[in-house]
């Protein structure tokens, strides 16, 4: 997953900096799956979609073959976050930070599929929007 996610990103700090935090968001969903989705039927596959769209924005896409999942339509602000004392149930919130958008639709033969979009160039903005919320 590292290695094609280089692949798709250039060499620039902003880059590997894009990078880190579309494989934290990316790690966070793949690993929702294995523990919600693939608990009665582990070793199911998982497959992860990544290329550039316009406007230099990265678009990933988690397929997997698990029941049906309903991931939340609204967004969670860091607020939620740090006022959760629970160490469950952070990772959407979490993934909803990181990425510009979030869709999910089920697939006609089963499972479902999460695309997550980032756009570098709102990142800093998105950060700076989320730390002045928080305080």
């Amino acid at each position: 997953m590292r290695r094609r996610l280089g692949r798709r990103l250039g060499r620039s700090r902003s880059d590997r900096d894009l990078g880190t935090l579309v494989l934290l968001a990316v790690e966070e969903v793949v690993a929702n799956v294995v523990e919600h989705g693939y608990r009665e039927r582990p070793g199911q596959p998982i497959s992860i979609w990544v290329r550039r769209i316009p406007r230099g924005r990265l678009e990933v896409s988690v397929w997997d073959r698990a029941p049906e999942a309903a991931f939340p339509r609204t967004g969670a602000s860091l607020q939620c976050l740090a006022a959760s004392r629970s160490e469950r149930g952070r990772g959407q919130a979490m993934v909803r930070l990181l990425a510009e958008s979030v869709t999910h639709r089920s697939r006609e033969t089963g499972g479902n599929i999460l695309t997550l979009v980032f756009d570098p160039k709102r990142l800093e903005e998105r950060a700076q929007e989320h730390l002045r919320e928080a305080a």
